[in-house]
């Protein structure tokens, strides 16, 4: 009997993938490639795979008071941006940069409906 695929081409049955994103939850990338025996990209791939099915199974939301962070990336100049739903404690979006333009283009890709829900961004930036 074969094993199903997450996807075609994947290499890696679901259970498998599941596994992984299991371990990650726990330790670091490094940690898991070696005791898994996968290369980084093997779990980036996996990783990567996971944020795509997350995202198509999520339910379309209105926000009504959004919360926009700043974080520093390894103690050094590079920083993300989370954008969350105060509400709900669920995370939105998580932008490259700290730029206007990042959150900019995150709102103008709500449709009409979710931007007039919001009622209150709080930042502390």
């Amino acid at each position: 009997m074969q094993a199903l695929l997450v996807e075609p081409g994947s290499g890696f049955t679901a259970m498998f993938e599941a596994l992984v994103i299991d371990w990650l939850k726990e330790a670091s990338i490094s940690a898991v490639s070696r005791l898994m025996g996968l290369s980084w990209n093997a779990i980036d791939g996996i990783m990567q795979r996971a944020v795509k099915r997350g995202l198509a199974r999520r339910i379309e939301i209105s926000p009504t008071y959004i919360g926009v962070d700043e974080m520093a990336l390894k103690k050094r100049h590079d920083y993300a941006t989370v954008l969350s739903d105060q509400d709900a404690g669920t995370v939105l979006h998580v932008g490259s940069d700290r730029k206007k333009a990042m959150l900019k283009a995150w709102y103008e890709g709500l449709v009409e409906e979710q931007r007039e829900a919001i009622e209150s961004v709080s930042m502390d930036m």
